[in-house]
């Protein structure tokens, strides 16, 4: 269901399922326009489930999802198989393509989008470059920019930091930071909670929602905070 207030997401009492596993129950939460949510918890927390809720690709069974404009989803391999010939400026060409159709002819706006997408990321001297052919961290950014071309007014980001170094990390981090300044809402799911204290929010998932909340009051809260310790959750860098 689409907000009238742009870039807003919220959820109240959403129950979904994954086949007749209850992978949602009962998860509320909401994320202001412009913010940066980091969504954390262990494999089969409903992270994924929520993303897929929040697009549109999941259905809901019972509670009201409500979001504030088109969607821009990446996921780790930016939804294509990275074995075709494609180049970067391919790769960010599709973000495009799903923001206005396959049928309909680039604009020169369009090109341009592209090309800011690409710069924004700092990879217009991979342009042409085949993105089997680019680093882990470069391909991710190239993911990062096709979702950035879509020029939605919410982008969810699918690990955009995992496997990667720490300078592409922080690179990143930057990028997702001045994507937000600009009124676009983030959202991260994300296993290092050295990127999650970063956010303004952290959504704590563990089938329901633990929390959505400043990663500070959030981590003050002794489930999340068990939830999270390395000792019981081994998946956080921390």
């Amino acid at each position: 269901m689409q907000s009238s207030q742009p870039g807003v997401v919220v959820l109240d009492s959403v129950d979904a399922h994954r086949g007749d596993r209850l992978a949602l129950d009962g998860v509320s939460i909401a994320v202001p326009m412009g913010s940066i949510a980091a969504v954390m918890g262990p494999n089969g927390s409903g992270k994924s489930t929520l993303f897929g809720v929040i697009s549109g690709r999941l259905r809901h069974s019972t509670g009201s999802v409500s979001v504030g404009g088109e969607v821009a989803e990446v996921l780790q391999t930016g939804g294509i198989d990275t074995h075709l010939p494609l180049t970067v400026e391919d790769v960010v060409r599709q973000g495009r393509y799903r923001s206005r159709g396959l049928l309909r002819p680039m604009t020169r706006d369009d090109r341009r989008l592209i090309r800011e997408a690409i710069d924004v990321v700092d990879l217009a001297a991979h342009r042409r470059t085949p993105i089997h052919a680019l680093s882990g961290g470069q391909r991710q950014r190239a993911f990062l920019a096709q979702g950035i071309a879509q020029q939605s007014p919410i982008l969810l980001l699918d690990e955009p930091t995992a496997g990667v170094d720490v300078n592409t990390q922080s690179r990143v981090a930057e990028v997702v930071r001045s994507v937000a300044a600009s009124g676009t809402t983030v959202m991260i799911s994300t296993h290092s909670l050295d990127d999650a204290v970063q956010c303004d929010l952290m959504v704590a998932l563990a089938g329901r929602c633990l929390c959505c909340a400043p990663p500070a009051e959030a981590l003050d809260d002794p489930e999340v905070a068990e939830l999270l310790s390395p000792h019981t959750s081994p998946y956080v860098k921390r």
